[in-house]
């Protein structure tokens, strides 16, 4: 059946009717989109401006991520058709936008700006890949004869002056439909949201949420001052997670009103783009709730009950073996695998403050039959954990053990490489939904005998063989040149071993900071005469922290000009061999030195280089001035052993002549 465009659609949009335009019966408005053009993005997500007309009036609206690769891919052009199926409007410094939440492609392109022409009335019919325009001109007779009704001619007159003059504004057009109007789109029930519609854009949202995770209060302190803050994970009925934070007197608030498990509406709080080096879970925006923020807990009687979605939480699971990649990164990661040994509950004391800290560890397998070792902190540790253990040992045989799904681990390279819970992680033993085909197909895999005859080795242990992590040396060599081409490195960090030396260490950097004796974090000074320094992980004073080494570094081979590499304490402390703490010494004795080339301080810096050694060099990408650069970070070295550098370098030169 034809769509057609209905003049008059977009003021409905303005004034927040949302009873569909179609004769078919087809829920939504159709119009036309014209002025395609990107308006940046957020995260990883594109979005995209347009004009949205009906023939009489245009409007400005942001339409969807979701719609973002039928425009790159061309199945959507300016001059194309959509069908609007979920909006709202907002107000941009001072004009009507549409915030398009939901929408389909109607017509790729019409090839022309649809206008509506004088007579009669218009629409435009979309039928079969194929676009017309269809006029429905009324005849009318002036004057009464044969009893036909007919129309006044001063009537006729004002009628056609309306249609031929100018386009009124879409904020005109809105203000004077509301005026007749003041029903709202959600007529008397409450209008939600899905948690992946929200943007920075929208003004005005309501959504319905439970709460999966809540940390304790903390305290911060920085330059601006210091203060309580405390997140939350948000989770709606589909399984989308969004982070929350309060800060202050929001967070004094809502502390005691959000629970875990609980259902709640939540609304007038304001988001921006997540920083994925430090996110928790899978989503491009991060939420703030300050003191005007509203969060209503949802009774039993409207559904407040657990949401069904959050049983089917969203994840992006990363294989086993696929782990290293990720070592020393701040992102976190989701990772679902069959359970080989659950250990008991152990105790720990922390450092920091003498608290006593209950982990345990479980052992995880996928079809790669890499394991890797999953420590549970905390609640996890005692209740998930224990639950676990028991459904392992009640498993009838290896067959029936369960299937554990983890989202938002952190990443270690304790033995090439594990993973621990943080305060969002979430647990799922056995989980079941449509978003989880990976962990039925590892169940099926498990009781159908997969992996029963090939070793496990652990996934730290395959880093350490291949040279593809932070665990060892590999057998391979490249150079600075090789490791160094455009693109190496761009869509994950690559690890390489180099035979190189350094070449310049300047002696003029920042070169170390000050660091948490305890956590080894950056600690800040207070800004006072006490002269002490605070730690935000520990939350502790400090009145002599110690230093450790963060500074860059020249590095060269026989293939390439120098390149900077960025070096951390183990590392540097190895090169320059002392640490930060007393070449900070040396600094401080040899400044207002005539020659400060020749102190001991600028000796031991020249003494580091021109040492040929082993370099474990990590290659990425980062985001620097909003442009993107490669970042080399050294992350091992070991001295160069001759004997076995010469039969490597045979072996090369043996492939070679081989034509391998």
């Amino acid at each position: 059946m034809a769509e057609k465009i209905r003049p008059g659609v977009v003021a409905g949009l303005l004034a927040g009717k949302s009873e569909s335009s179609s004769e078919d019966g087809k829920e939504g408005h159709v119009v036309q989109v014209l002025e395609i053009k990107q308006s940046g993005s957020f995260g990883s997500v594109q979005r995209y401006m347009a004009q949205v007309n009906d023939g009489v009036t245009s409007v400005r609206a942001m339409l969807p991520s979701t719609l973002s690769s039928e425009i790159s891919s061309k199945k959507l052009e300016d001059t194309g058709l959509i069908r609007i199926k979920d909006f709202t409007v907002n107000e941009v410094n001072g004009a009507k936008v549409v915030m398009v939440i939901s929408c389909e492609v109607v017509l790729q392109s019409l090839g022309k700006k649809f206008e509506k022409v004088v007579s009669g009335s218009n629409n435009i019919s979309v039928g079969n890949g194929s676009s017309s325009l269809s006029e429905d001109s009324s005849r009318s007779r002036v004057g009464g004869g044969g009893g036909g009704g007919g129309e006044d001619h001063a009537e006729k007159k004002r009628r056609l002056s309306e249609t031929t003059s100018e386009p009124r504004s879409a904020s005109k057009i809105a203000m004077d439909q509301s005026r007749g109007s003041t029903t709202p789109r959600t007529g008397a029930g409450r209008r939600v949201y899905p948690v992946d519609s929200l943007n920075p854009y929208q003004g005005h949202w309501t959504i319905k949420v439970q709460v999966t995770s809540k940390e304790a209060m903390r305290t911060y302190r920085n330059a601006r001052g210091s203060g309580n803050l405390f997140s939350v994970l948000f989770a709606d009925e589909e399984g989308t997670q969004i982070q929350a934070t309060m800060f202050n007197e929001a967070a004094e608030k809502f502390f005691p009103i959000l629970q875990v498990g609980k259902v709640y509406y939540v609304s007038k709080g304001s988001l921006r783009a997540s920083d994925k080096r430090y996110r928790s879970v899978n989503n491009d925006y991060e939420m703030t709730l300050n003191v005007s923020s509203v969060v209503e807990e949802v009774g039993e009687e409207e559904g407040g009950k657990m949401l069904k979605g959050v049983r089917t939480m969203k994840y992006k699971f990363v294989k086993i073996d696929g782990l290293g990649a990720y070592v020393g990164s701040r992102e976190l990661v989701d990772v679902v695998g069959i359970v080989q040994s659950v250990s008991e509950v152990m105790g720990i004391r922390r450092k920091a403050d003498n608290e006593e800290l209950s982990k345990r560890e479980v052992t995880l397998v996928d079809q790669s039959c890499k394991t890797v070792v999953v420590t549970l902190w905390g609640a996890l540790a005692t209740e998930v954990g224990k639950d676990l253990q028991e459904r392992a040992a009640a498993a009838a045989d290896a067959a029936d053990a369960p299937v554990l799904a983890v989202k938002a681990l952190r990443v270690g390279g304790f033995q090439g490489v594990s993973l621990s819970t943080v305060n969002h992680s979430n647990l799922q033993i056995d989980p079941e939904g449509v978003d989880l085909e990976e962990a039925r197909a590892l169940r099926d895999w498990w009781r159908d005998g997969g992996g029963k005859d090939m070793p496990k080795t652990s996934a730290g242990a395959g880093l350490i063989a291949s040279g593809t992590g932070r665990g060892g040396m590999s057998n391979e060599r490249s150079n600075l040149a090789n490791i160094t081409r455009e693109n190496v490195g761009m869509e994950k960090s690559e690890f390489f071993d180099v035979r190189a030396c350094l070449s310049l260490i300047k002696p003029d950097q920042n070169m170390w900071y000050n660091a948490c004796p305890s956590c080894n974090r950056k600690v800040t000074g207070d800004g006072g005469s006490s002269g002490k320094y605070w730690c935000e992980q520990c939350q502790k004073s400090y009145s002599s922290p110690s230093k450790r080494y963060v500074l860059v570094a020249s590095a060269v081979d026989s293939y390439a000009e120098a390149k900077v590499l960025q070096v951390f304490n183990d590392q540097a402390e190895q090169m320059i061999g002392m640490s930060a703490d007393q070449l900070a010494e040396l600094r401080e004795e040899s400044e207002g030195s005539a020659d400060a080339s020749k102190t001991k301080y600028a000796r031991t810096l020249i003494a580091a280089c021109w040492k040929p050694m082993i370099m474990t060099i990590s290659v990425a990408y980062s985001d620097y001035n909003d442009t993107k650069r490669q970042r080399l970070v050294l992350r091992r070295i070991a001295p160069v052993n001759y004997v076995d550098e010469c039969r490597l370098m045979l072996a090369e030169i043996n492939k070679h002549l081989s034509g391998h």
